[in-house]
């Protein structure tokens, strides 16, 4: 089975990747009325502001670089875990909320086999690139 690699706001998938998957599965959970108290102790719990104080939070969301948005998604999106433990991903994979076809539903299960970490790069052609774990 080939293997994703994600690595500081960058990704790259060795099998290809269908876009707009992350922005479908943040659509779902930013406009769903029943994730958006979940959604407020994300912002806490990754920007490290205490969950009463929501003039401070403000602020650091609002300064927060392309970088910053980027780690923060992937992080939402691969890491952050909803009361039910699950990841955003793993709910949206194992409940299917928007009823997708199989074949739809399962890019977004490729998503889940995931490698995280440091990596060189050991070659690059356009379209394709060889890195190692370091």
């Amino acid at each position: 089975m080939e293997r994703n690699v994600v690595a500081h706001g960058l990704v790259a998938y060795a099998g290809g990747m269908k876009h707009g998957l992350i922005a479908t599965i943040l659509d779902f959970f930013g406009c769903s009325d029943e994730f958006a108290e979940e959604l407020h102790r994300a912002q806490h719990e990754f920007f490290a502001v205490d969950e009463n104080d929501c003039e401070g939070l403000s602020p650091i969301l609002q300064s927060a670089d392309e970088r910053v948005q980027g780690m923060y998604t992937e992080w939402l999106v691969f890491d952050f875990r909803l009361a039910t433990k699950q990841t955003l991903l793993d709910y949206f994979v194992e409940e299917n909320p928007l009823d997708l076809p199989a074949d739809e539903l399962s890019d977004f299960d490729e998503l889940r086999v995931n490698e995280f970490g440091l990596f060189r790069i050991r070659w690059a052609r356009p379209g394709h690139v060889e890195v190692e774990s370091v």
